[in-house]
């Protein structure tokens, strides 16, 4: 007779309660379906001011919309999220919106969508769904996006469809103006609000700054939507060379990897190129720390020291480098050099030193042999910073301001329905 020891029995537990978190999962998801698709029609009024629209079937969508909440742009106290229903995300998004106090609206059907009439209405993505909303006049509509990038999402000419766009700076407006989105009176008529960093998702805060132990840290973005948007250093077969040649120049034995949270949304494969080049790095005496949902990736790292700091960040076309931007940690921009990616000339003047195309092992070499000097960091670092995010000064007040515009939009809502 065998005899169960405490690993064993831990083990079980460890299952037991993963199996019964899974029927959980999938009892309340199924529940919520047959309630959509069968139930009662009648919509509640609902008394909050403001609307978050989401039309998004990706399982942690969440995680690039709840900075909104975290930086005081929105009030969960007066915002409800509207959002699609799909079985791919409405447990998770349930429970993380319950999380931060935000109270939700699923629907599965069009007309299950509460009315907007007399709402502000938030769109961080750019969903067909959202032209038949804006046809609404007696609500204010307003683009939101979900970060600061110059992937082609920033440059969508949907957005002029928009009564206010929320960005960060001046590289938004410029961007916008030099692809032809936004005219120079549409800046000036203050269609256009820029709200500096309150813009950027958090990222690393659990690192200490100034922490004595400094790592290389690895932002590898999604797949994309589309093979065109597909901006992923993963796929590359010289990233590893890249990463650890970098961390031998730099005289660094630890790299952090944050993944984008739909990785391997469109494309599988791209779990295991993460945890492929975490092994490789491994191989090569590196020391890998990971913040990633991907279990394969976490089989492969440990957990990140309290005292670590990020000596420069590496990162693909997406908002990881204006996320790291916005903590003035400087970025080396990894790019395909067949794939367009829609900047500003500004941008690429401050950015030239610090790009390298990473699907080019001579340009990648070239970039190695040459020296990377702290000062030059320092400088581009500052530069982009001011570029991104205009006056750091009154980032804290520009919020606060926004907020209460939009809640000074009501009375003007008020009176148009009025007067209608």
């Amino acid at each position: 007779m065998s005899v169960k020891t405490d690993v064993d029995l831990n083990t079980e537990d460890c299952m037991r309660t993963k199996w019964k978190l899974f029927l959980k999962q999938k009892t309340r998801t199924l529940l919520k379906l047959l309630e959509l698709r069968h139930g009662k029609r009648e919509l509640p009024c609902y008394a909050e001011k403001n609307f978050i629209f989401v039309d998004n079937k990706f399982e942690d969508y969440f995680e690039q919309i709840k900075f909104a909440f975290e930086l005081g742009l929105l009030d969960v106290r007066n915002t409800l999220l509207v959002a699609k229903f799909y079985r791919t995300n409405f447990y998770k998004t349930q429970e993380a919106a319950a999380k931060i106090g935000l109270k939700t609206h699923f629907y599965y059907y069009n007309n299950q969508i509460p009315s907007i009439s007399n709402k502000v209405v938030f769109y961080p993505y750019n969903a067909q769904i959202n032209c038949r909303l804006i046809l609404n006049r007696r609500a204010c509509h307003v683009f939101l996006t979900h970060g600061e990038s110059n992937k082609k999402s920033s440059v969508n000419r949907m957005v002029r469809l928009y009564d206010y766009i929320i960005a960060s700076g001046d590289i938004s407006c410029d961007r916008y103006l030099e692809n032809g989105v936004l005219s120079q009176s549409d800046l000036q008529d203050g269609r256009v609000i820029k709200v500096g960093t309150a813009l950027s998702a958090s990222c690393f805060d659990y690192l200490n700054p100034h922490g004595d132990n400094t790592c290389v840290a690895y932002l590898p973005t999604w797949e994309g939507g589309n093979e065109e948007e597909n901006f992923s250093s993963l796929a590359s077969p010289y990233i590893a060379h890249f990463l650890i040649s970098l961390c031998a120049k730099l005289g660094e034995k630890n790299i952090i990897i944050k993944a984008h949270p739909n990785l391997g949304g469109r494309i599988k494969r791209y779990h295991k190129h993460l945890a492929g080049l975490i092994e490789t790095l491994r191989l090569n005496d590196i020391r890998v720390y990971v913040e990633s949902s991907n279990k394969e990736a976490k089989k492969s790292a440990a957990n990140v020291p309290e005292n670590m700091s990020i000596k420069i960040g590496v990162c693909d076309v997406s908002a990881s480098e204006f996320m790291l931007a916005a903590k003035k940690i400087p970025t080396i921009l990894l790019i395909n050099g067949e794939k367009e990616f829609f900047s500003t000339k500004k941008y690429m003047g401050l950015r030239k030193k610090f790009v390298v195309n990473i699907n080019n092992r001579q340009k990648i070499d070239g970039f190695l042999e040459r020296p990377l000097l702290k000062d030059d960091l320092a400088v581009f670092v500052d530069n982009l910073h001011e570029y991104a995010f205009s006056d750091t000064r009154r980032e804290e007040s520009k919020a606060l301001e926004l907020c209460q515009g939009f809640f000074g939009f009501q009375n003007e809502l008020t009176e148009k329905t009025s007067s209608a």
